[in-house]
């Protein structure tokens, strides 16, 4: 069906954008801002 290709299409393009954001987000608790903004994520 239409609706679960389009779907499926956000589903792969929010990965790349979902991923770093909760290691950002999960990532900081174990370690205290060590590696917050040191990733090159805002090439996009």
């Amino acid at each position: 069906s239409p609706v679960g290709t389009i779907l499926w299409l956000l589903v792969i393009w929010s990965t790349p954008v979902l991923g770093p954001l909760l290691y950002l987000l999960f990532g900081q608790h174990g370690r205290r801002g060590r590696v917050m903004f040191g990733q090159p994520s805002q090439a996009f």
